[in-house]
């Protein structure tokens, strides 16, 4: 799921679950008398927003710092290990979205001619 669908989800949930918690609140209000719970209703409501915001903000923040979805030295070990490749040099990875990682490396190899390879 994309960070737009996710986000998407989070707010319908919210919105959802809002809803849900005002209309049990106001019943509990309506025959307890305990107004209290209104405040401590929207609180709930305020945090669950809050962390799903909080998710979104440290997956999206990670992307647009391009920090790396996973680990490079793995990737350039593995890439390494394939038959004919004696180097492998500048291994960069990045992610344009949450659904696009990007990689450029530079392969060194004794192969002369594509017939070869």
């Amino acid at each position: 799921m994309s960070l737009n669908e996710r986000g998407t989800f989070y707010h319908l949930l919210g919105d959802a679950g809002g809803s849900v918690a005002v209309i049990v609140s106001v019943l509990v209000i309506e025959f307890t008398g305990l107004r209290v719970l209104d405040p401590i209703t929207a609180l709930l409501i305020a945090a669950v927003i809050a962390w799903s915001a909080g998710k979104l903000l440290r997956r999206s923040g990670a992307i647009f710092r391009h920090r790396t979805p996973f680990d490079v030295g793995e990737a350039r070990t593995t890439v390494s290990r394939l038959d004919g490749i004696d180097g492998v040099t500048g291994f960069h990875v990045w992610q344009i979205c949450s659904e696009i990682t990007l990689a450029t490396t530079h392969v060194e190899t004794s192969i002369e001619t594509m017939d070869e390879a």
